[in-house]
C-alpha cells in the first residue's frame, strides 16, 4: 500500500481516459488494484512498480473491452468536470472533439498522450510499461503532439471554409 497510494491518482486519470463512466472505471481499477496484490510477490523491484501497476490496468483495460465489445463510453458528469469552466454543452462537445481527434492517431502515440499528459507518467515509465526505449517514447509523444496539433489546426480551416461558403450561400 505504501507504494500503490501515491500511485492511486494517476492510476485513476489513466483509467478513467480510457474508460469515462464512473462505475466501469472504478470496476478497472478494483480489479487492477486486486491484482497487482496478488501479483506483488513477482515484482522484481520497488522502481519498478508503476510500469507493473499501469502494465496490469492496462491488461484490465484491454480485457474489458474485449468484454464488452466497444471502444469506451462517455459520461458527461466526467467530462463537465474536465472542463469545469465551460457550460455543459460546451464541455461535451469539447470532449467529443478531443475522442474524435485522438482516435486519429496511431494507437501508440493515443496511449502515449494519454500516460503522459494525464496520467502523468515519466519518460522512463512509459517505456517500462510499453517495453520500448526511453527515446522512442520521446519521439512518439513529440510527432503524437504535432499530429494532434495538425488536426486541430485543419478542423480549423475545415470549420472556416464551411463558414465562408455558408455566408456566399446566405448572399445569393
Amino acid at each position: 500500500m505504501q507504494l500503490y497510494t501515491p500511485e492511486h491518482g494517476r492510476l485513476c486519470r489513466y483509467v478513467q481516459s480510457f474508460v469515462w463512466d464512473k462505475e466501469e472505471a472504478k470496476d478497472i481499477i478494483s480489479e487492477t488494484t486486486l491484482h497487482a496484490f496478488e501479483q506483488f510477490a513477482h515484482l522484481k523491484s520497488q522502481e519498478k512498480f508503476v510500469p507493473f501497476l499501469f502494465g496490469i490496468a492496462r491488461n484490465q483495460f484491454l480485457k474489458y473491452l474485449r468484454k464488452k465489445q466497444l471502444t469506451g463510453s462517455l459520461e458527461e458528469n466526467h467530462v463537465v468536470s474536465r472542463f469545469s469552466e465551460q457550460n455543459a454543452d460546451t464541455a461535451i462537445t469539447l470532449k467529443f472533439e478531443l475522442m474524435r481527434l485522438l482516435e486519429k492517431l496511431n494507437p501508440l502515440q493515443k496511449e502515449l498522450l494519454v500516460l503522459f499528459e494525464i496520467s502523468g507518467l515519466s519518460y522512463q515509465e512509459m517505456a517500462q510499461l510499453l517495453d520500448i526505449k526511453e527515446a522512442k517514447v520521446k519521439d512518439q509523444l513529440h510527432e503524437a503532439r504535432k499530429r494532434l496539433k495538425e488536426l486541430v489546426q485543419a478542423d480549423k480551416n475545415q470549420l472556416a471554409y464551411i463558414h465562408n461558403r455558408k455566408d456566399l450561400a446566405y448572399e445569393k
